[in-house]
């Protein structure tokens, strides 16, 4: 009998322990900044922000695992941004300090495009 209330109250502590982590909420969460964020399957991970989507990394195996789409559901490159829809602004932007050279400079395979 002392056996089975041994092992029935580490049953209980161990499912208390359990509910009472944190735990990653798929509706949102609210954030201290030490958190992590991740996957363990082939799904890709989507981020939104006042319920909105506004990017995600795909996670299925292939050519397009890992590709990054900023409002971009389905992206087609390693880093696809979408920018329709959003009118005028900066869609890409480096700021620095005066003495250093903001150049950006765009490849095709081994050749600058100028």
């Amino acid at each position: 009998m002392k056996t089975s209330k041994f092992f029935l109250g580490i049953l209980l502590a161990l499912f208390c322990y359990n509910k009472s982590k944190a735990q990653w909420l798929t509706t949102g969460n609210l954030l201290a900044g030490a958190e992590k964020l991740g996957s363990t399957n082939a799904f890709p991970v989507n981020f939104y922000t006042n319920n909105a989507f506004r990017m995600t990394i795909r996670g299925q195996a292939g050519p397009t695992q890992g590709f990054v789409g900023i409002n971009e559901a389905n992206p087609l490159s390693l880093l696809h941004v979408n920018a329709f829809g959003y009118g005028t602004g900066d869609i890409f932007r480096t700021d620095g300090i005066s003495t250093v050279s903001n150049v950006w400079s765009m490849f095709t395979g081994a050749s600058a495009i100028t």
